[in-house]
């Protein structure tokens, strides 16, 4: 720049302000206005999907049957406790009804062994 460009530096920025310079087209007096034209092709269509691949026809059943193994796992397992707990349930069921038992045959047996003695006359402890 000049010194001359820069002595009107200011006067040219305050006529910039002044007058604004418009977005559209520009009409000059005298000649046609610019209009300025996009002429652009369609876009081209999107390629065809591609053929999935056998692996990626597959995961969709490996993730069910992955699925059904975790939950298969999950149910035996607690049948397998409810079997367990049933188990010791009944065992524990058995012992009491032959402890029972037990109990019931000693004391018929005692009241036999009295009655037996009463008919003989012997005394018993």
């Amino acid at each position: 720049m000049t010194t001359e460009d820069t002595n009107r530096l200011p006067e040219i920025v305050q006529y910039l302000r002044e007058n604004p310079t418009p977005a559209g087209p520009v009409d000059i007096p005298g000649q046609p206005p610019v209009i300025i034209h996009y002429h652009q092709a369609p876009p081209p269509p999107p390629p065809p999907p591609a053929k999935p691949t056998v692996a990626e026809q597959m995961i969709p059943w490996l993730y069910f049957a992955l699925m059904a193994c975790i939950i298969g796992t999950i149910c035996v397992a607690i049948l397998a406790t409810f079997a367990v707990i049933l188990l010791v349930s009944l065992v524990g069921v058995a012992i009491v009804i032959a402890l029972l038992a037990y109990l019931v045959r000693s004391m018929n047996e005692g009241a036999a062994v009295k009655a037996l003695a009463r008919d003989r006359g012997k005394r018993t402890k």
